[in-house]
């Protein structure tokens, strides 16, 4: 779309040709981990591999990304249809629809019926909906996604399950004294 909003003629590329489905699915994720993300293709390529029962230990290896990326992902599931379709289509950012997935069913459609009005929606449009929290505290979604990127780092160094819940309630006993 760019080279031809830019008038180019060609543009090189590497075609790959007679790809199984899992292997397409795995070449987005694995590719899009080099880039900035495109969650609308990293949640189709997950749909894709969760249909063919792809464990998700699978998938964090095969496309390097945290367990807390790929459930962000996932939350596009959870995402009013409309407002599914403004974001295929660019009309609607990737960080406010996952904001507006995490919202209940009917302020998702109280959005979705303000953006067929409108034609867009803002920030605040969609904090209107979140709930309220106190200055200088996080979210429960937002320490889950932080405790999930350290399991993950601890994973990788090689502590077992057991090992990391042992050195977090050791942390959470000096924070709680």
């Amino acid at each position: 779309g760019a080279a031809r909003a830019v008038g180019l003629p060609n543009v090189p590329a590497i075609v790959f040709e007679n790809l199984e489905p899992n292997a397409i699915a795995e070449t987005t994720l694995a590719s899009n981990h080099f880039r900035s993300a495109n969650y609308l293709a990293e949640f189709w390529a997950l749909k894709h591999l969760e249909r063919n029962q792809y464990p998700n230990d699978d998938i964090i290896a095969a496309s390097g990304m945290a367990r807390s990326s790929i459930e962000l992902r996932y939350l596009l599931s959870n995402l009013n249809r409309d407002l599914f379709v403004a974001l295929r289509n660019g009309q609607l950012n990737q960080s406010n629809a996952t904001a507006i997935a995490k919202l209940p069913r009917h302020q998702q459609d109280e959005l979705a019926k303000k953006f067929r009005q409108s034609g867009q929606l803002n920030r605040r449009d969609i904090q209107a909906y979140a709930p309220s929290s106190s200055a200088g505290t996080q979210s429960g979604d937002k320490i889950a996604d932080q405790l999930s990127d350290a399991a993950s780092a601890a994973n990788k160094l090689g502590y077992s399950k057991g090992e990391f819940l042992e050195l977090a309630a050791r942390k959470w006993d000096e924070v709680n004294g």
